[in-house]
């Protein structure tokens, strides 16, 4: 069990008891004693020494409150009182310690925010015992010391009557809210929340999780509370909930294009595209802000609790673990279309052949402008949507073309699920077929095989799972290029990116990568540590932290705001 010492941020490696450890210059050396609840609620000594808890404290309570400014020790405290036992120790170098709190030009005024705050938070336990009105009547006497007493006995008002200004400040210590609400895409989505929940704990934050799927508590029972952020991956049942929202979406935003137009003001949008974000900001000018957030890489250990990674050889030369989809088949929705929109969307698949590296609303605007045709923002995204079967006939036929040219030139390819044999290549003795996998086998797959192939879904300036995955399993990337990619990583060293508008190279690149065994293992090592170090969960919790965090410094109350 791992302890810290909150003042300092050293961390330790103890077995320690569940309760926590406060030394403190309020006792003798050596001697120790109980302390409950209320007496440190009157006394915020006993928080000002060292601190020793273990991570447990931290997924029940939660981390300090950053929307304050002086004390956070001592809150911090009140909160892990209610749930555990804590034990002051007399130590003389306690004194040294002192409670951690923000750099600030007024500590007393900062002081009495808190106290404020906390004697709103714990007033019915204040009165209760019988110390409401002692306590309530020494802040009014400090409000008098300063400046603008009117301004301090306002907030402290605030503070007793709940309003919005005291749940700024409450809310920083609530949980975290993950909403798991689909089973597609082989269950990533899932994956996704449960590897985002679990490092968001390791981050010392309180996590909740709500499964619609399975929960059998009713979607009510959640909407009804407050949370510190509720975050989703693209569902619409972020819209039940009021307070800070993040959605998270994987595919074009033009795909959720019904949700976002009752998107509410709260919510921010994550995407793993630039592309994306700059098509949300100009079209769904709803979202609060929008924050670049791709997907980590998963290592097999993470998801098998085994050391498998480590040790499972080499099998296959290329896997790809996409599935197959019939271009044909969207030609024919196309043809469905009425005359004016078939005739748009031939010239709309066209430019989007003769670019792939255009991103789809590039190439719709290239045709828009070969049109002299000019349409309102509505009509626009009315139109980009009812063109969705075009995009999805290129990525397809882009994805069969690949596979294609690598099987014609006898370079064999592992594929995994049942759309396969539906492949009018599907018997090739070059194609080899297993079934459907689940994330965790599906890892293992990636860590046999020496090279992973990835084909993006038109996302030209995105990163995602698909490379960092592969990575993370010492297995050699082979992806067509995104801007993003091109700068996360070196070419022919991290990964190798070969052009869309040139797939007729890749028998060659590929032979090449699989002839040299030691240049293999040098893109593989390299991959694999630039994902290590950047593009881990651990990683994409501390951003997420790091977007909530922007909109704190908003939220803290300042000297004068009030």
């Amino acid at each position: 069990m791992r302890s810290e010492n909150i003042n300092s941020g050293n961390t330790i490696q103890e077995n320690i008891p569940t309760e926590i450890l406060c030394y403190t210059s309020c006792l003798p050396e050596g001697s120790t004693k109980q302390i409950s609840f209320m007496e440190l609620l009157l006394n915020e000594n006993w928080a000002n020494g060292q601190i020793i808890c273990s991570e447990e404290v931290y997924s029940h309570v939660g981390n300090r409150n950053q929307l304050i400014t002086a004390k956070q020790n001592y809150e911090f405290l009140l909160r892990a009182a209610l749930q555990y036992p804590i034990k002051a120790i007399g130590s003389p170098s306690a004194a040294s310690y002192s409670s951690f709190q923000s750099v600030s030009t007024d500590d007393s005024w900062n002081s009495y925010l808190t106290d404020c705050y906390i004697a709103g938070k714990y007033q019915k336990e204040l009165a209760a015992a019988g110390y409401f009105h002692p306590v309530i009547k020494n802040l009014l006497e400090t409000a008098l010391q300063f400046p603008k007493p009117e301004n301090a006995v306002s907030f402290l008002e605030k503070m007793l009557s709940y309003s919005s200004e005291f749940y700024t400040i409450d809310d920083d210590i609530q949980p975290i809210l993950l909403l798991k609400s689909s089973e597609a895409c082989y269950n990533v989505m899932s994956l996704f929340i449960d590897e985002l929940a679990k490092a968001l704990r390791l981050c010392r934050q309180r996590i909740e999780v709500f499964d619609v799927t399975k929960d059998s508590l009713s979607l009510e029972q959640f909407t009804q509370r407050r949370f510190k952020a509720i975050i989703g991956i693209q569902t619409s049942l972020i819209n039940s909930f009021t307070g800070r929202k993040y959605l998270i979406v994987l595919d074009h935003p033009i795909n959720m294009y019904g949700h976002f137009t009752c998107s509410s003001k709260d919510c921010y949008l994550l995407a793993h595209d630039r592309n994306y974000l700059s098509f949300a900001r100009r079209y769904f000018r709803d979202f609060k802000d929008y924050f670049y957030f791709p997907p980590a890489g998963t290592p097999l250990d993470d998801v098998s609790h085994t050391s498998l990674a480590s040790t499972i050889p080499k099998q296959y030369g290329i896997t790809f673990m996409g599935t197959y989809h019939n271009y044909r088949q969207a030609l024919a929705a196309i043809y469905s279309y009425p005359r004016s929109y078939r005739l748009f969307a031939a010239r709309f698949l066209h430019s989007m052949r003769r670019n792939p590296d255009f991103p789809a609303e590039k190439a719709f605007v290239e045709v828009l402008d070969a049109l002299c045709l000019t349409l309102s923002d509505n009509e626009f995204l009315n139109m980009f949507a009812a063109m969705k079967p075009v995009t999805d006939c290129i990525i397809a036929y882009f994805r069969e073309k690949i596979i294609r040219t690598l099987l014609d030139a006898e370079i064999e390819i592992h594929v995994y699920g049942d759309s396969w044999e539906a492949a009018p290549f599907s018997n090739h003795k070059c194609l080899v077929h297993h079934p459907a996998l689940p994330m965790d086998e599906s890892l293992e797959a990636i860590q046999k095989s020496k090279i992973s192939l990835n084909i993006m879904s038109w996302h030209k300036d995105g990163l995602t799972e698909r490379i960092l995955n592969p990575m993370l399993c010492q297995t050699v990337v082979l992806s067509d290029k995104s801007t993003r990619l091109e700068e996360e990583f070196v070419d022919g060293e991290d990964i190798v990116l070969f052009d869309l508008a040139r797939t007729e190279c890749l028998p060659e690149i590929v032979r090449h990568l699989l002839s040299d065994e030691n240049y293999l293992g040098h893109l593989a090592r390299n991959g694999y540590r630039k994902a290590v170090e950047k593009h881990r969960w651990c990683h994409r919790a501390q951003l997420l932290l790091d977007f909530m965090s922007i909109y704190r410094k908003e939220s803290t109350v300042r000297d004068g705001s009030i």
